[in-house]
């Protein structure tokens, strides 16, 4: 299966990225500053809103890694060849519940901010992909979770094609 090694190796890249970037947070937290949604300030200045959006940032951060490291475990069990196994459907429906709750999260740290800058009367029209972004990974997570019923019912049809003779 030498054609899916590049997908292994696109989810490899970005899986150690985003590590990358946990490890330049914590440091940023460690320094005493970090640029949020709500602004760049010094910690010891930050509001509640800040304060909220870094704690959920990062809880949300986490949960995208962790469906990442599933997602690398799909892959690998892909270039192994091992497709219609229980452990294939549980890494993939793994994967998908946490990007799916990793959109959600999004989407309501998006709606929290953007309340929180509507009752201040600093309301922004911005046009960039802040609401697609949740979406895309909530119809993606939704997606994996599909297959692994789909990975499922297709190693138990697998499982009676070799016990018929």
């Amino acid at each position: 299966m030498r054609n899916n090694t590049p997908f292994k190796v696109l989810i490899d890249i970005l899986f150690y990225c985003n590590v990358f970037v946990v490890i330049g947070m914590a440091l940023s937290l460690s320094m005493g500053g970090m640029t949020t949604k709500t602004g760049s300030m010094n910690m010891a200045s930050w509001n509640t809103e800040s304060w909220m959006d870094v704690v959920v940032s990062v809880f949300i951060y986490f949960l995208f890694i962790t469906g990442l490291f599933y997602l690398r475990k799909v892959a690998r069990n892909i270039l192994n060849n091992n497709q219609f196994t229980s452990t294939m459907a549980t890494n993939l429906y793994r994967s998908g519940m946490l990007f799916t709750l990793t959109g959600i999260l999004s989407l309501f740290l998006s709606f929290f901010l953007w309340v929180s800058h509507l009752l201040r009367n600093e309301l922004k029209i911005e046009l960039d992909y802040e609401v697609m972004v949740p979406f895309f990974l909530m119809i993606i997570g939704a997606f994996f979770i599909i297959q692994s019923k789909i990975i499922l019912e297709a190693k138990g049809i697998k499982e009676d094609n070799e016990l018929t003779i």
